[in-house]
């Protein structure tokens, strides 16, 4: 069975291979700058922009990764933690480990 490789490659937060590399949020960071963007307003464009793509959603909802490009843009370790935890969570009942 492969879930329970995947909790221990993706779980916790500190130990995940889901984590955002600082490169990919370069991008994130410039185009906050140049358009004068707040937490709320980038949090709507990003999950628009995640809502039109056709993907399978493993462990996060696509609300949980529109908070976790937040929180790692905020470096918001405390929620990263909560969301990371909500997510194995979930995936741990799902496959019911």
């Amino acid at each position: 069975m492969e879930y329970p490789i995947a909790l221990e490659a993706n779980f916790p937060y500190e130990n995940s291979l889901c984590r955002i590399p600082a490169g990919r949020l370069r991008p994130f960071r410039v185009v906050i700058e140049k358009l004068h963007l707040d937490n709320e307003h980038l949090a709507q464009k990003i999950f628009y922009v995640i809502s039109q793509l056709e993907h399978k959603q493993l462990f996060f909802t696509n609300n949980e990764c529109v908070e976790i490009i937040i929180s790692e843009l905020n470096e918001n370790i405390k929620r990263l933690n909560e969301i990371y935890t909500q997510a194995e969570f979930r995936y741990r009942t799902k496959f019911k480990q």
